[in-house]
């Protein structure tokens, strides 16, 4: 659950903020300028830019930044985390920074932005996007940390993937994007996914955006052009096809079979949807 979530311009160069102890996960961006954490007896951090922090619960830490540099930040609270990135945390002390890309600010100020009025005005929905800006900052966490930490495994940097492209379908993403939110190149995209999945990239995706197409199905009475968007296909025609393909069924046949039993688990992965 989403339990603060503030962006915008800080003065922390000329009045740093003392080191407190907060109930929940924080996750602060440095979107512009530099800052730095601080922690009562040290450790010393220098100031830092373009970098996402993350800090456990009750890990007491303030912020100062450069005298007479203003900064900008989006900052999110949350009850909890990804587990991957909790384990990051704890094996830090209780907390952590990556450096991002130029190219992932925006987005960062655009995901705060986003869920500060619905958080101010209680929004009905907030939860939801909540938890998608928190795969997205996840996703961020785990690609930059992937790129120093070699640790983490293949299977857990997929897994983030996946989260990733659940929530991300409808802006029809391909292989070059599945890269970039990994922080590889194609070839080693292409390696990654022969050792730890046993197949290429867009085989995976392929069978991703089924199960999510036939999840749609059954959980909801949308109209075949909306299903087909919101996972991703061209149109209801190219969605046909792939459900004919994969299991012999249009969507409409497959929404009739077991759109009935409304059942949570994944579709794909109860009838071999994706495997066929």
């Amino acid at each position: 659950m989403l339990t603060y979530v503030s962006q915008g311009p800080r003065d922390f160069g000329d009045h740093p903020l003392a080191p407190i102890s907060r109930p929940h996960w924080e996750i602060y961006a440095v979107t512009r300028g530099r800052l730095a954490p601080t922690f009562p007896g040290g450790p010393a951090v220098a100031p830092r830019s373009r970098t996402l922090w993350v800090f456990a619960p009750g890990c007491t830490h303030g912020w100062a930044g450069e005298p007479r540099q203003p900064c900008a930040i989006a900052v999110f609270h949350f009850d909890a985390v990804p587990e991957a990135v909790a384990k990051l945390a704890r094996s830090g002390g209780g907390w952590f920074g990556v450096e991002l890309a130029s190219g992932d600010l925006p987005r960062l100020s655009r995901l705060a932005r986003d869920l500060q009025p619905r958080w101010w005005h209680g929004d009905p929905l907030l939860e939801f996007h909540a938890q998608r800006a928190l795969m997205d900052l996840a996703i961020l966490l785990l690609s930059a940390r992937s790129l120093e930490n070699s640790s983490l495994s293949p299977e857990l940097r997929i897994r983030a993937a996946e989260y990733w492209l659940r929530t991300h379908f409808h802006e029809r993403p391909g292989v070059r994007e599945i890269a970039h939110v990994l922080g590889v190149s194609q070839p080693t995209l292409r390696r990654l996914f022969a050792s730890a999945a046993g197949c290429s990239p867009k085989e995976w995706m392929s069978r991703i955006q089924l199960e999510v197409a036939a999840e749609r199905l059954i959980a909801s009475d949308a109209k075949l052009e909306a299903v087909a968007d919101e996972s991703g296909f061209a149109s209801c025609s190219t969605l046909c096809h792939a459900f004919r393909v994969a299991c012999g069924l249009t969507p409409t046949e497959w929404r009739g079979l077991f759109g009935e039993k409304r059942s949570s688990r994944a579709p794909g992965r109860e009838t071999g949807l994706a495997r066929r």
